[in-house]
């Protein structure tokens, strides 16, 4: 899971930022900075998986910006988190779109659609491919 965390001082344009990226209202906001605590999460993999990952390309590229009112925190065992550079969160990303490859070629060969590794081809496009420019720029 990753965690957006705003920023301890935030100026009126970071909370009109943040607003596009959570739903929550400027008060919460404000507390959530203070507390250093999540005003968003994102479950990869979870349900809505197909808009959150257009959420985390949206929010990596913010990110590796290098002006963002945030940052990106990712839970390990427990409760425990890492504060995740915008290179690490880039990474992060092209690995969760390793796996959904090899998630997609498993699939396709148990149901007999190929017979090798050879003959896979993704089903989508890749929406870490600007990630990884904007993390390397």
């Amino acid at each position: 899971m990753f965690r957006i965390v705003p920023l301890p001082v935030l100026t009126t344009k970071q909370i009109a930022s943040l607003r596009t990226l959570c739903s929550l209202g400027v008060a919460a906001i404000r507390a959530a900075s203070v507390a250093q605590s999540s005003v968003r999460d994102v479950v990869a993999f979870g349900t809505a998986w197909q808009d959150e990952r257009d959420f985390l390309r949206r929010l990596c590229r913010e990110y590796t910006r290098g002006d963002a009112a945030f940052a990106v925190d990712e839970q390990h065992q427990g409760d425990r988190f890492e504060r995740l550079s915008p290179l690490q969160f880039a990474s992060r990303l092209k690995r969760l779109r390793e796996i959904e490859l090899e998630q997609q070629m498993f699939s396709d060969l148990e149901n007999g659609f190929i017979a090798s590794r050879a003959e896979f081809e993704p089903h989508d496009m890749d929406w870490t491919q600007e990630v990884a420019q904007n993390a390397s720029a």
